[in-house]
Protein backbone atom coordinates (compact mmCIF):
# COMPACT_ATOMS: atom_id res chain seq x y z
CA UNK A 1 0.00 0.00 0.00
CA UNK A 2 2.66 2.49 0.60
CA UNK A 3 4.38 2.54 -2.47
CA UNK A 4 1.18 2.66 -4.31
CA UNK A 5 0.56 6.19 -2.14
CA UNK A 6 4.72 7.13 -3.18
CA UNK A 7 3.13 6.28 -6.54
CA UNK A 8 0.14 8.21 -6.65
CA UNK A 9 1.97 11.15 -5.15
CA UNK A 10 4.26 11.46 -7.81
CA UNK A 11 1.98 11.26 -10.15
CA UNK A 12 0.33 14.43 -8.11
CA UNK A 13 3.65 16.03 -8.30
CA UNK A 14 3.79 15.68 -11.99
CA UNK A 15 0.28 17.10 -12.97
CA UNK A 16 0.75 20.23 -11.19
CA UNK A 17 4.01 20.71 -12.28
CA UNK A 18 3.03 20.51 -16.38
CA UNK A 19 -0.08 22.78 -15.00
CA UNK A 20 1.98 25.31 -14.06
CA UNK A 21 4.37 25.23 -16.87
CA UNK A 22 1.54 25.47 -19.31
CA UNK A 23 0.62 28.85 -17.34
CA UNK A 24 4.50 29.66 -16.87
CA UNK A 25 4.72 29.34 -20.90
CA UNK A 26 1.41 31.44 -21.86
CA UNK A 27 2.69 34.13 -19.45
CA UNK A 28 6.45 34.37 -21.17
CA UNK A 29 5.08 33.97 -24.73
CA UNK A 30 4.45 37.59 -25.41
CA UNK A 31 7.35 38.65 -23.81
CA UNK A 32 9.62 35.54 -26.05
CA UNK A 33 8.12 35.69 -29.28
CA UNK A 34 10.39 37.80 -31.67
CA UNK A 35 12.53 38.57 -29.35
CA UNK A 36 14.68 35.24 -28.76
CA UNK A 37 18.23 36.85 -28.73
CA UNK A 38 17.17 38.26 -25.19
CA UNK A 39 14.53 35.92 -23.62
CA UNK A 40 14.17 32.17 -24.14
CA UNK A 41 11.95 29.41 -22.67
CA UNK A 42 14.02 27.31 -20.40
CA UNK A 43 12.88 23.95 -21.83
CA UNK A 44 13.81 23.43 -25.49
CA UNK A 45 13.55 19.70 -25.94
CA UNK A 46 12.59 19.93 -29.19
CA UNK A 47 14.57 20.74 -32.71
CA UNK A 48 12.56 21.99 -35.57
CA UNK A 49 15.34 21.50 -37.58
CA UNK A 50 19.09 20.95 -37.57
CA UNK A 51 21.63 21.36 -39.69
CA UNK A 52 25.80 21.15 -39.99
CA UNK A 53 28.92 23.58 -41.02
CA UNK A 54 32.54 23.17 -40.08
CA UNK A 55 32.51 26.78 -39.83
CA UNK A 56 31.27 30.06 -37.79
CA UNK A 57 32.25 33.80 -37.02
CA UNK A 58 35.22 33.90 -35.00
CA UNK A 59 32.84 35.20 -32.37
CA UNK A 60 31.81 31.86 -31.82
CA UNK A 61 34.59 29.93 -32.75
CA UNK A 62 36.56 31.88 -29.63
CA UNK A 63 34.64 30.01 -27.92
CA UNK A 64 36.48 26.59 -28.03
CA UNK A 65 39.96 28.75 -27.59
CA UNK A 66 41.60 27.59 -30.78
CA UNK A 67 40.99 23.83 -30.01
CA UNK A 68 40.44 21.96 -33.30
CA UNK A 69 36.30 23.07 -34.35
CA UNK A 70 35.29 18.72 -35.58
CA UNK A 71 32.03 19.87 -36.33
CA UNK A 72 29.40 22.74 -36.10
CA UNK A 73 25.31 21.90 -35.53
CA UNK A 74 22.82 24.85 -35.81
CA UNK A 75 19.46 23.65 -34.39
CA UNK A 76 16.39 25.62 -34.47
CA UNK A 77 15.05 24.95 -30.95
CA UNK A 78 11.27 24.59 -29.67
CA UNK A 79 10.14 24.21 -26.22
CA UNK A 80 8.12 21.36 -24.42
CA UNK A 81 4.70 23.40 -25.83
CA UNK A 82 6.52 23.76 -29.26
CA UNK A 83 7.04 27.89 -29.49
CA UNK A 84 9.79 29.33 -31.37
CA UNK A 85 12.82 29.36 -28.63
CA UNK A 86 15.58 30.88 -31.17
CA UNK A 87 18.81 29.03 -32.44
CA UNK A 88 21.61 27.12 -31.24
CA UNK A 89 24.86 26.37 -31.85
CA UNK A 90 26.86 23.09 -30.50
CA UNK A 91 30.42 23.44 -31.06
CA UNK A 92 31.88 19.64 -31.29
CA UNK A 93 36.04 19.98 -30.98
CA UNK A 94 38.82 18.01 -29.94
CA UNK A 95 37.53 14.48 -31.35
CA UNK A 96 39.63 11.89 -31.47
CA UNK A 97 39.24 8.26 -32.83
CA UNK A 98 40.76 5.50 -31.09
CA UNK A 99 40.83 1.66 -31.95
CA UNK A 100 41.07 -0.94 -29.29
CA UNK A 101 40.59 -4.51 -30.72
CA UNK A 102 38.04 -4.60 -33.07
CA UNK A 103 36.36 -1.61 -31.42
CA UNK A 104 36.82 1.84 -32.64
CA UNK A 105 36.30 4.23 -30.08
CA UNK A 106 35.47 8.18 -30.65
CA UNK A 107 35.55 10.87 -28.14
CA UNK A 108 34.92 14.38 -28.47
CA UNK A 109 34.04 17.40 -26.32
CA UNK A 110 31.18 19.79 -27.11
CA UNK A 111 29.63 23.13 -25.58
CA UNK A 112 26.04 24.52 -26.69
CA UNK A 113 25.99 28.30 -27.75
CA UNK A 114 22.63 30.69 -27.90
CA UNK A 115 23.10 32.43 -31.40
CA UNK A 116 21.29 34.94 -33.35
CA UNK A 117 20.22 34.25 -37.04
CA UNK A 118 23.29 35.49 -38.37
CA UNK A 119 25.54 32.92 -36.37
CA UNK A 120 26.90 35.41 -33.85
CA UNK A 121 26.49 34.62 -30.09
CA UNK A 122 24.34 36.22 -27.55
CA UNK A 123 23.77 36.58 -23.91
CA UNK A 124 20.17 35.69 -23.70
CA UNK A 125 18.24 34.25 -20.34
CA UNK A 126 15.81 31.70 -19.60
CA UNK A 127 13.86 32.29 -15.94
CA UNK A 128 11.23 30.27 -16.87
CA UNK A 129 12.62 27.14 -14.55
CA UNK A 130 12.56 29.65 -11.73
CA UNK A 131 9.43 30.94 -12.40
CA UNK A 132 8.06 27.71 -12.79
CA UNK A 133 8.99 26.45 -9.30
CA UNK A 134 8.18 30.23 -7.34
CA UNK A 135 4.75 29.76 -8.61
CA UNK A 136 4.44 26.11 -8.16
CA UNK A 137 5.38 27.16 -4.24
CA UNK A 138 2.85 29.73 -3.82
CA UNK A 139 0.10 28.19 -5.68
CA UNK A 140 0.50 24.87 -3.91
CA UNK A 141 0.74 26.72 -0.90
CA UNK A 142 -2.53 29.28 -1.51
CA UNK A 143 -4.67 25.62 -3.00
CA UNK A 144 -3.44 23.44 0.42
CA UNK A 145 -4.90 25.77 2.77
CA UNK A 146 -7.95 27.47 0.85
CA UNK A 147 -8.65 23.79 -0.82
CA UNK A 148 -8.87 21.06 2.36
CA UNK A 149 -5.40 20.29 1.54
CA UNK A 150 -5.71 19.46 -2.15
CA UNK A 151 -4.05 21.11 -5.70
CA UNK A 152 -4.98 19.45 -8.74
CA UNK A 153 -2.63 16.73 -8.86
CA UNK A 154 -3.85 15.46 -5.57
CA UNK A 155 -7.49 16.10 -6.33
CA UNK A 156 -7.27 13.75 -9.71
CA UNK A 157 -4.89 10.98 -7.69
CA UNK A 158 -7.37 10.77 -4.99
CA UNK A 159 -5.35 12.42 -2.30
CA UNK A 160 -4.89 15.63 0.19
CA UNK A 161 -2.62 16.76 2.88
CA UNK A 162 -4.14 16.29 6.69
CA UNK A 163 -4.08 19.02 9.00
CA UNK A 164 -2.65 21.55 7.10
CA UNK A 165 -2.64 25.33 8.47
CA UNK A 166 -1.74 28.45 6.62
CA UNK A 167 1.62 28.51 7.67
CA UNK A 168 2.31 24.84 7.47
CA UNK A 169 0.80 25.21 3.92
CA UNK A 170 3.86 27.77 2.86
CA UNK A 171 6.56 26.51 5.09
CA UNK A 172 5.97 22.82 3.45
CA UNK A 173 5.47 23.69 -0.04
CA UNK A 174 9.28 25.70 0.54
CA UNK A 175 10.54 22.67 2.05
CA UNK A 176 9.04 20.52 -0.49
CA UNK A 177 11.31 22.20 -3.30
CA UNK A 178 13.71 23.77 -1.30
CA UNK A 179 17.05 21.53 -2.89
CA UNK A 180 15.65 22.79 -6.38
CA UNK A 181 15.46 26.34 -5.68
CA UNK A 182 19.46 26.99 -6.20
CA UNK A 183 19.64 25.21 -9.39
CA UNK A 184 16.51 27.07 -10.77
CA UNK A 185 18.60 30.21 -9.60
CA UNK A 186 21.56 28.82 -11.53
CA UNK A 187 19.69 27.90 -14.48
CA UNK A 188 18.14 31.95 -14.79
CA UNK A 189 21.18 33.13 -14.68
CA UNK A 190 22.18 35.04 -18.31
CA UNK A 191 24.04 32.79 -20.34
CA UNK A 192 27.32 34.12 -20.67
CA UNK A 193 27.45 33.52 -16.73
CA UNK A 194 26.57 30.24 -17.60
CA UNK A 195 29.13 29.44 -20.09
CA UNK A 196 31.67 30.86 -18.17
CA UNK A 197 31.08 29.18 -15.00
CA UNK A 198 30.16 25.66 -17.17
CA UNK A 199 34.00 25.82 -18.67
CA UNK A 200 34.95 25.96 -15.12
CA UNK A 201 35.34 21.93 -15.55
CA UNK A 202 36.44 21.03 -11.81
CA UNK A 203 34.40 23.84 -10.13
CA UNK A 204 31.39 22.66 -12.28
CA UNK A 205 32.54 19.08 -11.59
CA UNK A 206 32.31 19.84 -7.53
CA UNK A 207 29.01 21.61 -7.27
CA UNK A 208 27.04 19.15 -9.97
CA UNK A 209 28.55 16.08 -7.52
CA UNK A 210 27.64 17.70 -4.14
CA UNK A 211 24.25 18.72 -5.93
CA UNK A 212 23.41 15.35 -6.87
CA UNK A 213 24.72 14.04 -3.15
CA UNK A 214 22.19 16.28 -1.39
CA UNK A 215 19.32 15.94 -4.04
CA UNK A 216 19.38 12.02 -3.46
CA UNK A 217 19.89 12.21 -0.01
CA UNK A 218 17.14 14.28 0.40
CA UNK A 219 14.61 12.88 -2.01
CA UNK A 220 15.48 9.46 -3.21
CA UNK A 221 16.94 8.08 0.30
CA UNK A 222 12.99 8.11 1.88
CA UNK A 223 11.49 6.91 -0.84
CA UNK A 224 13.64 3.95 -0.71
CA UNK A 225 13.38 3.64 3.40
CA UNK A 226 9.77 4.41 1.96
CA UNK A 227 7.83 5.37 5.79
CA UNK A 228 4.66 7.51 4.59
CA UNK A 229 6.25 10.58 4.98
CA UNK A 230 9.04 12.33 2.98
CA UNK A 231 11.38 14.90 4.58
CA UNK A 232 9.21 18.19 4.11
CA UNK A 233 6.56 16.18 5.79
CA UNK A 234 8.72 15.59 8.79
CA UNK A 235 10.05 19.10 8.51
CA UNK A 236 6.51 20.84 8.80
CA UNK A 237 4.44 17.72 10.75
CA UNK A 238 2.01 17.09 7.42
CA UNK A 239 1.09 14.11 6.26
CA UNK A 240 -0.82 12.95 3.01
CA UNK A 241 -3.32 10.49 3.23
CA UNK A 242 -5.97 9.15 0.88
CA UNK A 243 -9.05 11.70 -0.19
Amino acid sequence: MQPRMLIRRSLALIIDWVLVAFITTLFMYPFVRGHTDQIRFSSSVFSALCWQSTTGPKELVQFIENKPLSDLIICKKKPFFFFDNGLTAKLIYNATVKKSGGLTVTSSTNITIDIDDKGMPINTVSPQGFITLALLIIASAFLLFTKHGQTPGKSIMGLRVANISRQAALSREFWRFAPLIPIMLFTALPNSILQTLLQNFWVFTLVMITTMVFTVWYYIYPMIRWTGVLRHDKITGTHVERS
